[in-house]
């Protein structure tokens, strides 16, 4: 479909990233991905527990839920993620553009949801991301 308008500005503010030395590309990655996810209709809904709203005791997130979990609504092991991962995927879906590059995650952090969110995106869309695959090797 047709790309949101509001893509444009994370579009150029991860190119101004890139172009800073100290950033984290895999960061940077992650962000623009969770931020297209997020202004195409399918973020992952990060305020809370996605099945009653609560807001604390956060243990998982389900992307065939549409986001997290708290601990009485958790069906699966396979959901469940530490306190620092669901602190990642909070900040990549909620930060504003200017934000880009305050942080960096390290790679081995941003490596398994950066190919979590092209699956959902897969999915979701049914675009596959075929440039990942240089990724897999790295």
């Amino acid at each position: 479909g047709e790309e949101p308008r509001e893509l444009y500005p994370w579009l150029e503010g991860t190119m101004n990233a890139l172009e800073d030395p100290k950033g984290s590309a895999w960061t940077i990655a992650l962000i623009y991905l969770a931020q297209s996810l997020r202004l195409s209709g399918y973020g992952l809904a990060v305020d809370g527990c996605v099945v009653c709203g609560r807001k604390t005791d956060i243990v998982g997130i389900s992307y065939d839920e549409g986001g997290y979990l708290c601990r009485n609504d958790i069906r699966s092991d396979l959901d469940r993620r530490d306190a620092r991962t669901l602190k990642i995927i909070r900040y990549i879906f909620r930060l504003s553009v200017s934000d880009i590059s305050r942080i960096a995650f390290s790679p081995e952090e941003c490596r398994p949801l950066l190919f979590e969110l092209a699956s959902y995106l897969g999915e979701m869309t049914g675009i596959a991301l075929h440039s990942l695959s240089l990724l897999e090797k790295a």
